[in-house]
């Protein structure tokens, strides 16, 4: 196995949609903590709610943390949750930050309607974008493997238990934000469990992400990131993180690599692609030799093909979220086929191919 290149994954290659939220979260917060005059209009009560003239605050309310603490907290979680839009690419990360938006926020305003019945009417919430990072944690549980653990006084830490932890921050920093952390749980598990189809209640139309691509793309994209030139960290933390990160990123290839071997497709994979490049190209010069070409490879690989058949057509939703993140279709489909359409095995062939 070739020894993946140590490459700085600091930054926001990949996430527009995340290096967006930071700015458009973390400045208006910053501003807000300095002028608390202007904390009224990102707060909402039941008669605001009531009133057609002031529901613009519901969504107010979700762009600001109004403690130093949260903020700096919540920012914090974001930059590590920004996997999440690597996985799945912008536009569907997108959708459901928008979806997560509106449910959270009908649950919210149900358990603020609840407490008026209650009597409590002189409640007045800010829930900000707690509950959207609260729905976020409940993929980070289940999707995102516990590595480096370590014991402390026989309690077993990992990587992801200080991103817990701040989470908890978050929680416990005021008494109402257990129940906004609470609605965005719950909502979380119904987005994961697709009660009710609800993954496809929400999603950004094709137009509308090529338009925010091609306005505010060039703003908030970011390079890909270089290979490390400079010695691992000063540090004994530093270079224990920077080996993990790369520990997990061998595990990775590993994996895929391990899955292709099984299935012995790996060769026809490559074979595959070495073809298409230079299929591409013998096509702009000479098209009867690129039609001549295409044959024989099909000649070449049906026997290889008929001992070990390639998994059915994916489904196109599988080949839209790979696609998302910037992969060409003919790519995503070679990636798909040779991993028996699993997303997660396709997108570490595709990366480390």
């Amino acid at each position: 196995m070739n020894r993946p290149s140590q490459i700085n994954n600091m930054g926001f290659y990949k996430t527009p949609v995340c290096k967006a939220l930071m700015f458009i979260i973390g400045i208006p917060s910053l501003i807000l903590n300095f002028t608390p005059k202007l904390q009224r209009y990102f707060v909402y009560s039941f008669s605001d709610v009531t009133n057609p003239l002031k529901i613009w605050k519901l969504l107010s309310s979700k762009l600001v943390f109004l403690d130093v603490t949260d903020l700096v907290c919540g920012l914090i979680i974001l930059y590590y949750f920004r996997i999440f839009e690597r996985r799945a690419g912008s536009r569907k990360f997108s959708s459901y930050i928008l979806a997560m938006v509106i449910l959270c926020t009908s649950l919210e305003v149900t358990f603020l309607f609840m407490f008026k019945f209650a009597g409590y009417d002189r409640i007045s919430w800010q829930p900000g974008f707690q509950s959207v990072l609260m729905s976020l944690f409940v993929k980070y549980y289940l999707d995102i493997p516990r590595t480096g653990t370590t014991q402390v006084l026989g309690v077993p830490f990992s990587r992801k238990t200080l991103t817990y932890f701040m989470g908890l921050q978050i929680v416990f920093s005021e008494p109402m934000n257990a129940i906004f952390a609470l609605c965005g749980i719950f909502m979380g598990i119904l987005h994961r469990c697709n009660v009710f189809g609800i993954q496809q209640w929400f999603t950004i139309p094709q137009s509308v992400a090529e338009f925010f691509s091609s306005t505010l793309g060039p703003v908030f994209r970011s390079n890909p990131p270089q290979p490390l030139t400079q010695p691992m960290g000063a540090t004994q933390e530093i270079q224990r993180q920077q080996r993990l990160e790369l520990l997990e990123q061998q595990m990775l290839l590993a994996q895929a690599q391990g899955f292709m071997n099984q299935n012995h497709q790996r060769p026809l994979f490559r074979r595959r692609q070495a073809f298409r490049r230079r299929n591409t190209h013998n096509s702009e010069q000479n098209q009867p030799q690129a039609e001549a070409a295409s044959s024989q490879f099909d000649t070449d690989n049906e026997n290889q093909a008929q001992q070990h058949p390639l998994a059915p057509q994916p489904p196109e939703d599988k080949i839209v979220q790979l696609t998302d993140m910037g992969f060409s279709r003919s790519e995503v489909l070679d990636a798909l086929s040779v991993t028996d359409n699993d997303v997660s095995m396709a997108t570490n062939l595709l990366l480390h191919e």
